[in-house]
């Protein structure tokens, strides 16, 4: 009887045995972030940001270049003319200055001719 028992239970292991197969060995797979696509891809839209990020400040850089340049013009012209202005005042004041010596002159003239 021992062997027969023996021999069912090999039989039973040898079920069991096809029955249940061998969990596979597990293979190692390395977590998203530490995948080399993902990092280039990372690279990649970092790359273009900064390029974007330059080219906008250049646009930027050459309409504040613009911007200078049109207030210096402006500035040399209100220059021209407050010189002309200065130039025209210095005219009145010679003017002004011979008349008044003219009208001294006259009244001395008056003076000395009366006297």
């Amino acid at each position: 009887m021992n062997d027969m028992n023996h021999l069912n239970n090999s039989r039973d292991d040898q079920h069991v045995k096809h029955t249940f197969q061998e969990a596979p060995t597990r293979v190692y797979h390395r977590p998203w972030y530490n995948q080399g696509w993902v990092w280039m891809i990372v690279v990649l839209i970092a790359l273009v940001s900064i390029v974007m990020a330059i080219g906008g400040l250049s646009d930027q850089i050459g309409n504040v270049s613009s911007s200078i340049q049109q207030q210096t013009a402006e500035l040399r012209h209100q220059n021209e003319l407050l010189a002309a202005f200065g130039n025209g005042l210095n005219r009145i004041e010679t003017a002004i200055t011979n008349g008044f010596d003219r009208l001294v002159n006259a009244i001395d003239n008056l003076i000395n001719k009366v006297t």
